[in-house]
Order: structure tokens, then sequence, then C-alpha cells
């Protein structure tokens, strides 16, 4: 039941998500900065954006992308149809073909994974507070079987604090998670080098809502 609440909530909001989260608080902006300073992005890797959404994360590394002529392979899937469908309107007004995305879920990806595997980096960007805690493990799992031996999963998901539990657990019903939460999870999941990362200026004040976590195969 919470499932289905949570993707009619997106099939309902999907506009108000992209002009709140994306343009009035810089969230795509951020991703930028971010991505610009990490050494994660290396010329023609694979990538997987898990719970693409309207295509936040997809937009900003196909900028990249083409910025530093560094040739990704990029791949989204999202369980949500209206807001893959406004990934689909910006791909199809930016004559952009080379993206795949499509409709799945994480937490049953045998059907995308028959299709999509050996990705170097994952990216698991505001997706992974909507899945039910005890389901959280689960999910880990099914996105650490799609990388290679040597991939490497970054996951941005929102904090435990005071702040969220008022707005994003509220309004978004997003489940909240502290440092020790995601840490005994992906060591659970059998991920190694578990990292915590930070927006970085100008775009700190996003480190309020979420942790970024870096983990690696191996």
């Amino acid at each position: 039941m919470r499932e289905q609440s949570i993707e009619s909530l997106y099939t309902k909001r999907a506009a108000l998500y992209d002009f709140l989260f994306l343009r009035l608080l810089g969230y795509e902006n951020g991703l930028k900065a971010l991505f610009n300073q990490t050494d994660v992005i290396k010329k023609g890797i694979k990538i997987l954006d898990a719970g693409c959404g309207s295509g936040a994360v997809i937009k900003v590394l196909y900028q990249i992308g083409k910025n530093d002529d560094t040739d990704l392979q990029l791949y989204g899937f999202d369980k949500t149809e209206a807001m893959l469908k406004r990934c689909r309107k910006w791909m199809y007004h930016n004559n952009i073909f080379e993206v795949t995305i499509e409709q799945a879920d994480v937490l049953h990806l045998d059907e995308f994974s028959k299709k999509h595997y050996d990705f170097d980096l994952i990216v698991c960007s505001a997706m992974l507070e909507y899945i039910p805690k005890k389901q959280m493990l689960h999910a880990l799992q099914n996105l650490k079987k799609l990388l290679t031996s040597q991939g490497i999963f970054l996951m941005f998901i929102t904090k435990d604090n005071y702040f969220n539990r008022l707005f994003m657990h509220h309004c978004w019903k997003a489940e909240m998670y502290t440092k020790g939460d995601l840490a005994t999870l992906l060591y659970s999941a059998d991920f190694h080098d578990v990292t915590f990362k930070c927006f970085p200026f100008p775009y700190n004040y996003l480190n309020l809502w979420g942790h970024i976590v870096e983990a690696r195969i191996k």
C-alpha cells in the first residue's frame, strides 16, 4: 500500500518536485558542483541512475560528458512513469538518443538486469528513502548485483534530523537515515570502503537535507 501511495504522490507532484527541489533549491547545480570535484567520473564508463525520476542526475552527467568529451554511457530507471515522461521530454527537446531510460522497480530488478548490468558507477539520488526500511537491504543487494567487480555506488539520501522530520517525512513521505544506519546497511549488503561526502560551497546548504555516501565492491 505504501509503495502505491508514494508512486501516486510523485505522479501528482512531478512538476512541483522539479520546481521546488531542482530549480528553487538548486539541487541540479549542487550535483554538478559535486561531480566536477570527484574522481568517480572517468572516460567511457557505464553509469546507471537508479531512480532517475525526471532526470536530474542524467542531465548533469550528460552535460559533463559532453563538455569533457568523456563519452559516458548513461542509463536510468524509475518506477513512476510520470517522472520518466518528464525526463523523456527533456531528451526529446534536446535531441538526445544515446541515453537509455525505462520503467523498473529497485525491489524487482530481474527483468532489468537481464538487459543491463556491469555498471562502473551506480548513482542513486533521493530514491531509496521511498523504499520501506525493512526492504532497504534487499534494494541495496539488487543494485550491487548490477555493478562490475570494481564498481562504485554513490547514494544521496535524506538525513534523519528535525528539519527533515517536519518537511521531507511529513510532506514528502521520505524515510530518514543516520550515518550509522547507512553504514550498517551498506556493510550488510557486502559493500566496502563506505565514506561520507558533502556538497561543496556554495551548495553546502544542501547538506542539511541529505547524506552523500560512496561505497565500493572491494
